[in-house]
């Protein structure tokens, strides 16, 4: 299953945890790092998800009717090479992937993620002789964990403004600590991201 950006999952990771891409930078670039002490192979794909208001991704299909209207695929302007990677332990990889957008392309943002999942090696599984014991009618069955990592990436054309204000922020106290609570408000055509530093 896809994973959050940035944090590996299994035996990979992903840098940056994230990849903009518009105005003049266009192309980019992923690192793909095998943190693992055994040769990987990993295979690269594009899908769209969407997060939901708890802070999971989700495949289209199984996030709310809203959430999937307002989703705007990256898929088509985006092109990516290598789809194969084969690392060595402690190699890395470098995945280049270029934005493209059409003479007459409106101004918005358009996102999609790209997920990095590990696959068997050769030799992993079990081949007809070792699934079935010798004088046995019974069939062995080897389960083989896949991993999967992903980050957004993010396609913008044109200039989109956007401003984010802390709104209603409260401080509680119960049983002598203190619970700050806040919302985060975002206005304009662009989704946004950064640290939120509190002092006190």
């Amino acid at each position: 299953a896809p994973g959050t950006g940035g944090a590996g999952v299994g035996d990979v990771n992903l840098t940056p945890r994230r990849l903009v891409l518009g105005g003049r930078q266009r192309a980019g670039e992923v690192v793909v790092f095998n943190r693992g002490n055994a040769r990987a192979v990993y295979r690269l794909e594009l899908e769209d998800l969407a997060m939901t208001p708890q802070g999971a991704l989700e495949t289209l299909d199984k996030v709310d009717p809203v959430l999937r209207a307002r989703h705007r695929s990256a898929k088509e302007m985006l092109r990516y090479s290598p789809r194969r990677i084969e690392l060595a332990p402690g190699a890395s990889q470098v995945v280049r992937v270029l934005a493209r957008s059409a003479p007459d392309e409106a101004p918005g943002e358009r996102r999609s993620h790209l997920v990095v999942t590990g696959t068997p090696t050769e030799g992993a599984g079990l081949d007809v002789a070792e699934a079935v014991a010798p004088g046995s009618r019974e069939l062995r069955v080897r389960i083989m964990p896949v991993f999967g990592i992903s980050i957004p990436i993010i396609a913008r054309t044109g200039d989109l403004p956007v401003q984010v204000t802390v709104v209603d922020p409260r401080v509680t106290r119960t049983d002598g600590r203190a619970t700050l609570t806040a919302g985060l408000r975002r206005t304009g055509d662009r989704s946004v991201y950064g640290d939120v530093e509190v002092l006190f």
